[in-house]
């Protein structure tokens, strides 16, 4: 449903029923926003006439409806399907079809709704064929399939047939085939073979005598039946038994573990005789023994003198090899003159060289001649001499001290103490100092202090808050740090002017360290001269011009203010003024906003024609604190509020 846009409205009603007096219990009603002008319905019943109309609400009246238009739907279509067959063609409606397929005609039935019938049609062909067909007689009787025709023929061989047949399909349709047959006839041959054990025919393997028939294909394409006549000559077998040692030889093939092995020969018919050998190979004994000696060693009439692996072979009772390997170990014997030097600290002195291993006590200093004569572990006799010189170690201290801190050959301490190093001397011997070390401590203080604009300490001006060092030498010549916390605190110069309404006094004025009441009579321009400390002590000078303006706020005025309500109040940015004017008296409103100052920050204007206005107004961009709204009416200023921004 469709209708022309009116501007000024806010809504949209409609009505639809089947009667013009819209009273009908079908009647349905409904309403969208102005901004659209039509309405899509459905759900309708089939076969009926509608009657619709329209009107437009708004904040002030309601227009009358509309002229009555009316629409109609009819019955839904009709929608039928047909389904049939027939031979070569078929006629439907005074149409002719001859191939299948689905065929629509429309109708209009008695109702006057629209009916559609659909056709499904299948057309199946009659059969009309000539076919010539040459078959062997073995393939007798002959089976004839194409399309509907499904038969078989008996035919006497060899024959030419012709056979004519006029039929019906499986469909029903008159068919007509007219089939000529010759028949070919088949070959039979015969052969003899004699073989060895199996013989072969055509990929077959025959093991036994007999006749064996196999089927080929003549030249006309029929079979040619062949029969062999067989004779299957068999091999002879025989074995024997035997041993070797290690190996064995037979018939130029040499075999190295026991088994049953065959070999194959030719007979007196040409055929196989077939040889088993059950071997047996009697490996060779291995064994192996250690021994040690001391300087050489004799073994079956061989001498050794160096430790290793040795093989002899022996018989064994098989009367095969006997392989025995000695694995021998020959223990020198040890005469040795060891000439050492060594420092003090290292001893007792540890001597070790292959079978000496001891340790010698020696006095210092020592020129000391050792002579061994000993038996080593293994038994073997020998002599070492040492002859050892010992060196003392070098001992020193002293004494020093430092500040934090102490750095004595890379290595850095930071409390008093002794502390040994040790170097190498001239001999190459320990030389051990001992560090005797006092650590003087640096001092480390600090105090807090503030002051009014400057700050001055040992020499140096601060004109800002903040933590200062200064370093100075204490009593042992160690750094002496003093931090210094300080708090500069700023003097306060303003010049202020502001407006304000006599609602609002007495005038209570905070800015930084100045927090005071103002007692002031209405209406007049006061100005106001102050010289004051401030809450640290700081000299300050502030000059407020305050101008009272009466704003009458009470009830409703002559201006046509009634009510005024700011909320959220506090707020944190955000705020809502909302009031009632007396529409006779409305002219053109401001909204404004001024900080504690009396500056003007702001000013939003209203909408015109309603009697309650509501208009936002965002503080969040200005600094937490008290700002006044004033509503201005024909440049009048009719309210005065205070709201608190967070």
């Amino acid at each position: 449903m469709d209708w022309d846009y009116i501007r000024g409205g806010t809504i949209y009603e409609y009505q639809y029923d089947v009667t013009p007096a819209f009273n009908s219990a079908e009647l349905v009603e409904g309403s969208i926003q102005v901004g659209t002008s039509q309405v899509t319905i459905s759900n309708l019943e089939e076969n009926h006439l509608y009657y619709w109309r329209v009107r437009e609400l708004s904040a002030v009246d309601t227009t009358p409806w509309s002229e009555v238009w009316h629409f109609s739907t009819r019955m839904q279509p009709i929608f039928t399907d047909v389904y049939d067959t027939a031979c070569d063609s078929y006629t439907w409606n005074g149409q002719t079809y001859t191939q299948s397929g689905e065929y629509t005609r429309q109708f209009v039935t008695a109702l006057q709704a629209d009916s559609t019938v659909t056709l499904h049609l299948t057309i199946y062909q009659s059969v009309t064929s000539t076919s010539s067909v040459t078959v062997c007689e073995n393939d007798l009787p002959y089976h004839y399939v194409n399309g509907d025709i499904d038969t078989t023929f008996e035919v006497v061989t060899p024959n030419l047939s012709v056979f004519n047949f006029q039929f019906s399909t499986s469909h029903g349709c008159d068919s007509t085939v007219i089939l000529t047959l010759n028949i070919r006839s088949a070959n039979y041959t015969e052969l003899t073979e004699i073989a060895c054990g199996n013989y072969t025919w055509n990929d077959e393997v025959y093991e036994e005598s007999g006749d064996y028939g196999q089927t080929f294909t003549n030249a006309a394409g029929c079979d040619s039946v062949v029969t062999l006549h067989l004779t299957i000559l068999t091999a002879d077998y025989a074995d024997f038994a035997d041993s070797g040692c290690g190996s064995y030889t037979w018939n130029g093939e040499v075999y190295t573990e026991s088994g049953d092995y065959v070999q194959t020969f030719t007979n007196v018919n040409g055929c196989d005789s077939i040889v088993t050998l059950h071997l047996t190979i009697y490996p060779a004994d291995h064994t192996d023994f250690a021994d040690s000696a001391c300087g050489s060693y004799t073994w079956n009439g061989e001498v050794y003198e160096e430790s290793g692996d040795y093989v002899q072979t022996f018989t064994n009772a098989n009367g095969c090899d006997s392989i025995v390997t000695l694995h021998l170990t020959i223990h020198p014997a040890v005469t040795e003159l060891v000439e050492l030097t060594i420092c003090e600290n290292d001893l007792p002195y540890h001597y070790e060289n292959g079978d000496i291993d001891t340790t010698f006590e020696v006095g210092t200093p020592n020129l000391s001649v050792f002579n061994f004569q000993f038996s080593t572990s293994h038994g073997c006799d020998s002599v070492v001499t040492l002859h050892l010189t010992i060196f003392t170690a070098d001992y020193a201290d002293f004494a020093d001290s430092a500040c934090e801190s102490y750095t004595w050959n890379d290595e850095v301490y930071t409390e008093s103490g002794d502390y040994v190093q040790t170097f190498t001397n001239v001999n190459g011997c320990d030389s051990v100092v001992t560090l005797h070390l006092t650590i003087l401590t640096a001092n480390h203080a600090d105090f807090a202090d503030s002051a009014c604009g400057s700050y001055t300490w040992n020499g140096e001006v601060y004109e800002e808050s903040g933590d200062y060092v200064q370093t100075f030498t204490n009593a042992n010549g160690c750094d002496s740090v003093v931090t210094l916390h300080l708090t500069i605190y700023q003097p306060a110069t303003e010049t202020i002017e502001s407006t304000i309404c006599e609602s609002d006094l007495p005038y209570h004025y905070v800015n930084g360290d100045i927090d005071t009441i103002f007692e002031v009579g209405t209406p007049n321009l006061s100005v106001f001269n102050f010289q004051f400390s401030t809450s640290h002590g700081c000299d300050s000078i502030v000059t407020l011009t305050l101008t009272i303006d009466p704003c009458d706020t009470n009830g409703i005025n002559e201006n046509g203010i009634v009510d005024i309500t700011l909320y959220p109040n506090p707020t944190t940015g955000m705020v809502n003024v909302q009031f009632t004017m007396n529409n006779e008296q409305w002219e053109n409103v401001e909204i404004q906003v001024f900080d504690v100052y009396g500056r003007l920050l702001r000013t939003v204007e209203t909408c015109h024609g309603a009697s309650l206005q509501t208009t936002q107004i965002d503080l969040s961009q200005y600094t937490p604190g008290v700002y006044l709204v004033r509503v201005v009416n024909g440049g009048k200023v009719v309210a005065v509020r205070k709201v608190v921004k967070e």
